[in-house]
């Protein structure tokens, strides 16, 4: 997959502060945008304590993705650890084409989150990265999902058919013995006997 973040060039640069936040253990310094909340800003440093940190092996990806590299200290590392995390797991899968396009994906990902253009949910750990093996049991799973839906909406559309079919052959309405060019018919119902506007017409 090849990534561009092309879109976020326009952006410009935040107004960053070293801000003071009371926490539930105390007061914390931390680098944050100067016109966020203090509560917006806690917020953001209570998910960045809960993420997840199951990164791929480092023998799977460049030490530019990996766990041990230089994190943007901007909000408490959250935003950034988390693009990181994204980012190494897709390159460790094969996701991308290069090192560059999960860079740029980092990247990109990393700008929403502290412009404000993506808010993230909670993070859980994963299984590591799925091998050949996985890979063919997955398609496995899907084709099997894809055939119970197939056979779902055939029995669904079944009943359908058959009353279509039904009404087309037995219309159960009265035919005129004269011809008429204003003769109406209405179709019997349950209940209801069959009608015509024309008095030579004969009910069946």
């Amino acid at each position: 997959m090849r990534f561009d973040n092309k879109a976020f060039a326009g952006l410009g640069p935040l107004d960053l502060a070293e801000r003071t936040v009371e926490r539930a253990g105390g007061f914390t310094q931390v680098l944050a945008p100067r016109d966020w909340t203090g509560t917006r800003v806690e917020a953001w440093l209570d998910w960045a304590d809960e993420l997840a940190a199951d990164y791929p092996d480092a023998s799977l990806v460049p030490e530019s993705l990996g766990a041990d590299g230089g994190v943007d200290p901007l909000l408490g590392g959250g935003p950034d650890r988390y693009a990181r995390r994204a980012a190494a797991r897709g390159l460790a899968a094969g996701l991308f084409d290069c090192e560059q396009d999960a860079l740029a994906f980092r990247d990109g990902l990393f700008a929403s989150l502290v412009h404000g253009l993506a808010a993230p949910a909670a993070v859980v750990a994963l299984s590591p990265v799925l091998g050949a093996e996985d890979d063919l049991a997955l398609a496995a799973h899907l084709a099997d999902m894809r055939r119970a839906r197939t056979a779902q909406a055939a029995v669904s559309a079944r009943p359908r058919r058959l009353f279509i079919s039904g009404w087309m052959r037995v219309p159960n309405c009265s035919m005129p013995i004269r011809k008429s060019s204003k003769v109406s018919m209405t179709p019997r119902r349950p209940g209801i006997s069959a009608s015509s506007s024309s008095r030579a017409a004969t009910v069946a």
